[in-house]
């Protein structure tokens, strides 16, 4: 939490914009179908990067973080090359069986339906 210290040593204001709501307690503001994908890549990555630091090299270490890439198809490449190397490793076989929990939003759930096409089971 260094980084939320020092937002708040410097006294910044930190808006989450998923939580502004109305009176009603409605949500006011909501991301479309590209957060969610972005979220889903970006998870995949940090998956990677996490089970690197274990000393576990993935095939999730081929995906890069979603702003890095120029198209959502130059991402869902990288998706289904990961998922091609993991079906072809049987790489499931050894840390499986994993899950997620996912927020129960409809722009998250459609996001998290698409991304498994390019990543076969």
């Amino acid at each position: 939490m260094p980084m939320l210290k020092a937002m708040m040593q410097k006294k910044c204001q930190l808006i989450d914009y998923e939580k502004i709501e109305n009176e009603d307690n409605k949500r006011l503001i909501f991301f479309g179908k590209y957060a969610g994908l972005a979220g889903m890549i970006n998870s995949l990555w940090s998956l990677g990067q996490r089970l690197q630091q274990q000393g576990v090299d993935t095939p999730f270490l081929g995906i890069r973080q979603a702003y890095t890439y120029n198209s959502l198809e130059e991402a869902k490449a990288a998706v289904s090359e990961a998922g091609a190397v993991i079906a072809a490793e049987a790489f499931r076989l050894i840390y499986a069986p994993w899950s997620s929990d996912l927020p129960d939003t409809a722009m998250f759930r459609s996001a998290h339906r698409k991304l498994p096409i390019y990543c076969p089971p």
